[in-house]
């Protein structure tokens, strides 16, 4: 809520590199595409992020919170 989402897109960028697998850095970069109004985008990452980890609720969250399905 800082309004950093440049900064939040960067360090998500470098963290996917290093962990390509990432639910939760997936998950937070869907969060910075969705503020910057790509809401395409942030589904694909959210979808991403729940398919990594099918128990997650924070994905499942972000998913419900933009009337996507899994």
């Amino acid at each position: 809520h800082s309004g950093r989402t440049d900064d939040l897109l960067t360090l998500t960028d470098y963290a996917l590199k290093i962990t390509p697998n990432s639910e939760e850095a997936m998950l937070w970069k869907g969060w910075g595409l969705y503020r910057q109004g790509d809401t395409v985008g942030a589904i694909e990452l959210f979808r991403k992020s729940y398919a990594a980890n099918i128990t997650s609720p924070d994905a499942l969250y972000a998913l419900n919170f933009l009337g996507a399905s899994p």
